[in-house]
Order: C-alpha cells, then structure tokens, then sequence
C-alpha cells in the first residue's frame, strides 16, 4: 500500500532535481588523522572493494547491527536537524532476520516505529506505527520499499547485501543492478576507530553516496544527498537533503530466538 510510507525515509529522496550544488560528506576522521591518498600503490580498485563488501555480507551465517540514523535538511544553505532514528538489526541465516527502527521528528514531539521482518525468507512481514496495522506475506522488495514510498532503498541496504537471493531490484546497493553507477575511491579516513576505505558512487537511486567500508569488508558508515524541490511530507520547501547512516557490525554472532 502506497500509503503506508516511511516517513524518515521520504524525506530524504524527497523529488529529485538536477544538482545544482554539493553537500560535503561528513568529516570523519580526526584532525591530523593519516589519510592513504586513493593513489597508494598496491591499493585494491574500488569494484575489489565493493566486491569485498558484498562477499562479506553474503557469506555471513549471522549478523548483529545497531545505529542511527541522521537527517539534515538544508534550508537557504543552513542545516536544520529534522529527523533522528536509532535501529537494530539482526539476522540468522537459519532463522530469519528483523530490523527494528525508532523515529523522531525532531522538535515535533512526533515519533514512530518500523520494523521488518522474516522467519521464513518467503514472507516477509512490516509495519510503521503511522498508519497502524501489521502488513504480511510481502515480499522483501516490498517490505524494504514500500514503507519507504518514493525514497527507494536506503533502509535495504544492508538486508539486500545479507541477501542476494531475494528480489530487491533497483533498491539493491550494486552496480549490477544500475548499470549507470560509477565507484571511485575517495581514500581512507576512519570511523569510530576503524580504518576504512571510502568509496564515492553516483548513479545510484540516491544520486551522490559515499561509503565507508572497513577491511573485512564491513560497512561502517553510509552518506548520502538529494537535491529537492518542493516540500515533502511535514516539512516545508527545501534545497537540500543530507542522510548520514552509522552502523556498528557483528559479523556471525549468536542470535538469540528473541531478536528475531
């Protein structure tokens, strides 16, 4: 059902517009930090490391995440908060996965809830306390999209790249699906600690992306930015919409029955 969107998501595709300028990519490292130049020699090329991150997901007999989620919204140039949501995700190849989301409109007193979920990996179940009641035997396409309306696949990210069997279609991360995509490296900078290569990517369903993926191939942090035309949802007109994702991976954890 159309109607049944997920908001924090919407904001953030928002209607999509030929960029008329950049955001800058959160600055991750800390000052002075070394940074290897994309040039270094015997450096992986940026499809190994995409490549390295897909293998790692998709080989992973279980999985443990949690994070936020930040929204900023740029009105005039000047970045307003407006939404934060804090997630966890767990999945046992065995057993099927949940990913469980927080929301908060920021200064509205407004929050919601989402999750997905699966114990067979055939249905897949969802609901955002939105629009109350629970939506079953969708597929994941639908349960990682359809929530999320016109703002396609940011919360399919990692569910996609932990399950390349199921059909995501055009939200799946990779340049297989978009034949369009281009990767380039950006470097390394690190992330709570963790040095990580940066790749930058355009063509994607969010048009400008950067990702920060570890050397096990992990995905530490995700950003991303559409360039808006027109209000979307509860907020008002704006230029620019800035997603920053932060992830802290458990690679083949014990998933206890209750997180699922």
């Amino acid at each position: 059902m159309r109607h049944g969107r997920f908001l924090f998501a919407a904001l953030v595709l928002g209607i999509l517009a030929a960029c008329g300028g950049s955001v800058q990519p959160p600055a991750v490292s800390p000052p002075g930090a070394p940074r290897t130049p994309a040039s270094a020699a015997g450096r992986p090329s940026p499809s190994v490391i995409f490549d390295l991150m897909k293998s790692r997901y998709a080989s992973a007999k279980s999985y443990r995440d949690h994070g936020q989620w930040v929204v900023r919204v740029f009105h005039d140039g000047n970045p307003e908060s407006r939404i934060h949501v804090v997630f966890t995700t767990a999945f046992d190849r065995g057993a099927g996965l949940k990913l469980k989301a927080d929301e908060e409109i920021v200064g509205s007193g407004k929050a919601y809830a989402y999750f997905a979920s699966t114990k067979n990996f055939k249905r897949f179940d969802w609901d955002y306390s939105r629009w109350p009641g629970k939506f079953k035997a969708s597929t994941a396409l639908g349960a990682f999209s359809e929530p999320i309306g016109e703002t396609e696949g940011i919360v399919g990210i990692v569910p996609g790249l932990l399950m390349p069997e199921q059909d995501f279609r055009h939200i799946r991360l990779d340049p297989a699906t978009w034949p369009n995509i281009s990767i380039s490296d950006a470097g390394d900078e690190t992330v709570d600690g963790v040095e990580c290569f940066v790749l930058d990517m355009k063509g994607w369903c969010v048009p400008e992306v950067r990702l920060w993926i570890d050397r096990s191939g992990a995905l530490r942090m995700f950003w991303g930015v559409v360039h808006a035309q027109s209000g979307v949802m509860e907020v008002p007109a704006v230029g620019m919409v800035e997603t920053t994702v932060q992830y802290a991976p458990e690679f083949d954890p014990i998933i206890e029955p209750a997180e699922l």
